[in-house]
């Protein structure tokens, strides 16, 4: 049964039950690679007032070791982390009396889907960036990557940060080690299989993780399933009963691997997650150092080098379609008195390769919240991406650093360069 309704009753929800991104199918392996910034903000007699979050503080010293002379006030606030609506508070409020000389020039927002409601009426508040950031950076974002930054209008109003990109991390020691010179999955049935082989003969390894929140964006959007789907002007699809959801659902509430093999441990549990003991793992780059690269944090982390990112794998019904999650946005002020250099700063934030070293960029909740078995749970969408490469076969994976920044985001195609953590 299909289920339509009127956006305007979903607008009381929570920003994150709001989001409704149209699941894209992109095939092909195509690079998105939008081209870094040079452009740099030197020394006026106004500093350009910079937000960030703290996980956006790496960024902020890369920027300077490559503008030393930029004069730059870096303000520190919360990224707008679970739709706070710190920014939108500020500006509703800075309309009405005036935007103040403290107003920032450029914003870090963790919120995918809050620049469309900050550059439209009744804020307004966003530059278009078309003007200010070359056209040949603009098309670089693949298919409906930027669909979260164009406003109905047509105007690009931020740039993705970029490190949301499902992948499938595999901890290429432990897979050689039980499963030997196989080829890693590509199907969710594949890796389903592997976790039958590691539940009967090697308990307590895992080939990934189910009952949080980032369920619906790995898991739902991940295959397609159409549960909040755009289908046109104030009408979203709900379909539970689409063979997409069903099917993932079936393959994975009749594996008998929730609670062994796919563990039901929250990858940010207050008590620590098993990640050395994941054999695979669909998730996002920034998993690379925030889920894996935490030896130094959490004793159950692994060392630099040990996780390899493979293409993601295939949807259910055998499409190169998958799930995003977090990554954040770069808003530049339409008030800023500096528009040029502040659309340059976001330029370089959002696609200098200076930020290949820098993987800790995530925005998630610091709770965990319980769910139903799989077969009884609905998501909302999240923006789709593919990261296969021809004839549907995943490239080998090629050293590099996690978190390099892949233009685009979640509807790009996938990067040609695979990374490790």
């Amino acid at each position: 049964m299909k289920s339509f309704f009127n956006l305007k009753s979903w607008r009381g929800r929570s920003l994150r039950s709001r989001v409704a991104f149209a699941a894209v199918v992109v095939t092909g392996l195509a690079l998105a690679a939008p081209g870094a910034s040079t452009a740099t903000t030197m020394s006026s007699k106004k500093p350009l007032i910079v937000w960030i979050d703290t996980s956006r503080i790496p960024y902020e010293q890369a920027y300077m070791k490559a503008n030393p002379g930029a004069n730059i006030k870096w303000v520190i606030y919360n990224g707008n982390e679970n739709g706070t609506g710190v920014l939108q508070s500020k500006f509703a409020l800075w309309n009405r009396i005036g935007w103040p000389s403290v107003a920032p020039d450029v914003m870090f927002d963790s919120q995918n889907y809050d620049a469309v409601q900050l550059g439209t009426a009744p804020y307004n508040d966003l530059l278009s960036l078309s003007k200010y950031v070359p056209a040949s950076v603009l098309k670089g974002y693949a298919g409906h990557s930027m669909s979260a930054c164009t406003t109905p209008s047509g105007k690009i109003v931020c740039l993705r940060n970029d490190t949301a990109a499902d992948v499938l991390w595999v901890n290429q020691g432990l897979y050689t080690k039980f499963f030997g010179k196989a080829p890693v999955p590509t199907t969710w049935s594949g890796i389903v299989a592997d976790g039958q082989m590691l539940k009967k003969g090697h308990p307590g390894y895992t080939v990934g993780d189910i009952g949080d929140e980032f369920d619906d964006d790995f898991i739902y959007w991940g295959n397609g399933c159409p549960l909040d789907q755009v289908v046109g002007a104030n009408t979203v699809e709900i379909d539970p009963t689409n063979l997409a959801c069903t099917k993932i659902n079936n393959l994975l509430d009749n594996s008998g691997l929730e609670g062994n093999a796919i563990s039901t441990t929250y990858v940010f549990a207050a008590g620590g997650f098993p990640a050395a003991k994941v054999v695979m793992m669909v998730g996002p780059l920034w998993y690379g150092t925030a889920v894996f690269e935490n030896g130094k944090k959490a004793p159950d982390g692994v060392p630099n080098g040990t996780m390899a990112a493979y293409p993601p794998p295939l949807s259910v019904l055998g499409k190169p379609i998958t799930g995003a999650l977090g990554g954040g946005l770069w808003l530049v002020s339409s008030h800023s008195s500096q528009p040029a250099a502040a659309a340059a700063l976001a330029e370089f934030m959002s696609t200098s390769r200076r930020f290949k070293p820098l993987v800790s960029t995530r925005a998630c909740p610091t709770t965990r919240r319980t769910r139903p078995p799989m077969s009884a749970r609905s998501a909302p969408s999240s923006p789709t991406r593919s990261s296969l490469g021809k004839h549907g076969k995943p490239p080998r994976p090629r050293s590099g650093t996690v978190g390099a920044p892949l233009r685009g985001a979640p509807t790009q195609p996938g990067p040609r360069r695979w990374c490790r953590a």
